[in-house]
């Protein structure tokens, strides 16, 4: 798990947060990286090159990055932006890591602020990556954008949204007076 408190000037071009890139070692398709591409477009290793958009992002925020047994996914502060069931393809940990940059190919320069990062050798569960986020949310003074709340409905609502779903799966006609 890694999770950063960032932000990015930058409008357009790659840029990583954290890497352990290296070519050289033959680590290239099988790194680790947290950044952006072109129009806030959250980069999550080769594995998911698209893990979703950050638009605000002049504004802090807490980035997170997951893999592990309950598969992979990516954060904006608590709300989840992407999910896969399966893990990453295999990843390699054994190369050097940097910080605000793509391993050592001297570029991706990350263009922002890094004001956190945290790096995690497993996958927090939910509760954790919770106290985490609004840990550094507070001590760092992100607003973090509210899970949207479940919608409390009443037993005889949902009675009826599920009378009505079965009648208008029944494959016949409905004639309501």
């Amino acid at each position: 798990t890694l999770v950063a408190v960032v932000t990015d000037e930058a409008t357009n071009g790659l840029r990583e947060i954290i890497s352990n890139w290296n070519g050289a070692a033959g680590n290239t398709g099988s790194s680790i990286f947290l950044g952006l591409a072109d129009q806030g477009s959250i980069r999550w290793t080769d594995d998911a090159p698209q893990a979703g958009i950050w638009s605000d992002r002049t504004r802090p925020a807490v980035l997170v990055a997951s893999d592990g047994p309950q598969g992979a996914a990516v954060h904006l502060g608590n709300r989840l932006l992407t999910t896969r069931s399966a893990r990453l393809s295999p990843r390699r940990f054994d190369t050097g890591w940097v910080v605000g940059t793509q391993g050592n190919i001297d570029g991706e320069y990350w263009q922002g602020t890094i004001s956190a990062l945290m790096v995690f050798d497993r996958q927090l569960p939910d509760g954790q990556r919770h106290q985490v986020v609004n840990r550094l949310a507070r001590r760092f003074g992100v607003t973090l954008n509210a899970e949207p709340a479940a919608e409390i409905r009443s037993v005889e609502r949902r009675a009826w949204e599920s009378l009505v779903v079965v009648l208008v799966n029944a494959n016949e006609f409905l004639f309501l007076d």
